[in-house]
């Protein structure tokens, strides 16, 4: 018979910092982010000065702070995750990127770009197409000059560079843009 012992595991110390909920905490991007890569990978920030309560250092300059983003209407929505302490101790963070200067969440990008859309067909175009699309009909399997007109022919009606889509927005946010980190949990 087997007896089931029982194991105590070893509580962890939490480490309070004493950062309340809702407390706004400045920090600067440190890298270039844009609307069309920015699901792709982690976003980082980092404290240029202490974060204070009170007289009291809560967290160090040189404290970096890592999340991830997506992009929308021109903003950027960033939720950080984690921190990195200068010493390398890293803590859990639950934390949403705030815009300074219209007091609200997200950040509005730095720089937007709209691509033009692809350029159409011209009339041109669109009658060698269409005599192309006779000429595959009317050529037979004949001599070579003949299957290298009907392979030309093919490809003019093969080849697709019409694109006829419309105009791309592309949303940027440049590195040392500054925001606060609205803290959604305490600390």
């Amino acid at each position: 018979m087997h007896v089931a012992e029982r194991v105590d595991t070893p509580q962890v110390p939490t480490t309070s910092f004493g950062i309340p909920m809702g407390a706004h905490i400045r920090a600067k991007l440190k890298t270039n982010i844009d609307s069309k890569t920015v699901a792709e990978g982690f976003v980082e920030a980092r404290l240029e000065r202490p974060f204070v309560i009170s007289g009291e250092v809560k967290l160090p300059s040189r404290t970096m702070v890592y999340g991830k983003a997506s992009a929308a209407q021109g903003r950027f929505n960033i939720h950080f995750t984690r921190m990195v302490l200068p010493g390398g101790r890293e803590v859990p963070l639950q934390g949403l990127a705030y815009d300074i200067e219209e007091k609200k969440a997200g950040i509005k990008a730095s720089r937007t770009f709209t691509t033009p859309a692809a350029k159409q067909d011209g009339k041109a175009t669109r009658i060698a197409k269409d005599t192309g699309q006779v000429l595959v009909g009317a050529i037979g399997q004949g001599d070579v000059p003949t299957q290298v007109a009907q392979r030309a022919a093919q490809s003019a009606l093969t080849d697709d560079n019409s694109g006829g889509g419309s105009a791309e927005n592309a949303s940027y946010l440049d590195k040392d843009a500054e925001f606060d980190i609205f803290v959604e949990q305490s600390l």
